[in-house]
């Protein structure tokens, strides 16, 4: 696909459903490839949400884990947490970041060269990575502070985690970055589109919980009477669910960062101009790409993105309390 057809391609005007459907067609184009990619860090944190189950709350009928066991594999069940976070919202994210550019940009992505591209930005990736947790607590601390934080912690974590990390990763890796700039310059890439960037991104959520977490937790319950058998019904399900949760995000993955990625072209046309550059310039596409235009200064949050917030809020809220009230409802009518 050639530089003028990505414009074509990507239009601005085109809208959400047009960028996810660019994205199924990226991920059917090179499933295998992308599949490598992920697979290379999904596989070993699959294995590992085997391990410490069975390590930790025994396997076979009859078998009772020590407390010191149990404090073992808590300990080794939290690192592994971090660990599959680190790994998978970075280095695996990135890999497929440049995997996807590559091929909208004309290139053909391979398995090695790919993570040939990204390992320079290895020591980056992890430090914004370990930014983004940092952030992500002082985010906790001010939806505790009475009245403001109530309001708007909420919509400012589902923000940050669902929008601002993961464009963070093309700007880290395709405009060369530091940490820091590249969560603020995927900051003020998104708030200059804000409504429309949260459609965009309650669309991927929707679709994480359709393709990932629905079958995952449907299919550790139908199979829970496993655990009559083994012995040990938390073992079961434990094992179960980060087996079918891991395989599910093997193939989950290439198409959601196809699509962050295409977020953040599309962001680059609509707001910078970047179609139009690439059709002045003579240069290669990925050279373009770390050259951003200067802005005038913004303020790091304005007033007006502390109200989004607050009405982010509002509707979680009150999606939450009509979640919550048919459950009842539905419970009040079966029993």
């Amino acid at each position: 696909m050639a530089v003028e057809s990505l414009a074509q391609t990507v239009a601005p005007s085109r809208g959400i459903g047009r960028i996810l459907d660019l994205a199924v067609f990226a991920y059917r184009r090179k499933f295998p490839t992308l599949i490598a990619i992920a697979a290379a860090v999904q596989i070993p944190l699959i294995l590992l949400t085997v391990l410490f189950p069975v390590l930790g709350l025994g396997l076979g009928p009859g078998t009772y884990p020590s407390i010191g066991l149990l404090l073992g594999w808590s300990t080794g069940v939290i690192l592994s947490t971090i660990l599959g976070f680190f790994l998978t919202n970075g280095l695996t994210a990135a890999a497929l970041t440049r995997a996807v550019a590559d091929l909208y940009l004309g290139r053909s992505p391979s398995f090695g060269g790919t993570y040939r591209q990204i390992g320079p930005f290895l020591g980056r990736i992890l430090a914004m990575i370990a930014l983004a947790l940092l952030l992500w607590f002082l985010l906790l601390f001010w939806a505790m502070i009475p009245c403001i934080g109530w309001f708007t912690g909420m919509g400012a974590f589902f923000f940050f985690g669902s929008l601002v990390l993961p464009v963070a990763i093309p700007v880290l890796i395709l405009e060369q970055q530091t940490p820091r700039r590249a969560l603020r310059r995927s900051w003020d890439l998104l708030r200059r589109r804000f409504w429309w960037v949260v459609g965009f991104g309650l669309s991927l959520s929707f679709f994480q919980q359709f393709l990932i977490t629905g079958p995952s937790y449907l299919f550790s319950m139908l199979i829970l009477d496993l655990g009559a058998v083994w012995g040990s019904e938390m073992l079961v399900r434990s094992v179960v669910s980060g087996v079918v949760g891991g395989v599910l995000s093997l193939f989950y993955l290439p198409l959601q960062q196809a699509a962050i990625t295409l977020l953040y072209f599309d962001l680059r046309m609509r707001t910078e101009g970047f179609d139009l550059l690439c059709l002045a310039r003579e240069e290669p596409a990925a050279d373009l790409l770390p050259q951003v235009p200067r802005s005038r200064p913004v303020p790091l949050i304005q007033g007006r993105e502390l109200g989004y917030f607050a009405a982010i809020s509002g509707g979680m809220g009150l999606l939450i309390g009509l979640l919550w009230g048919g459950l009842v409802a539905l419970a009040y009518a079966l029993f």
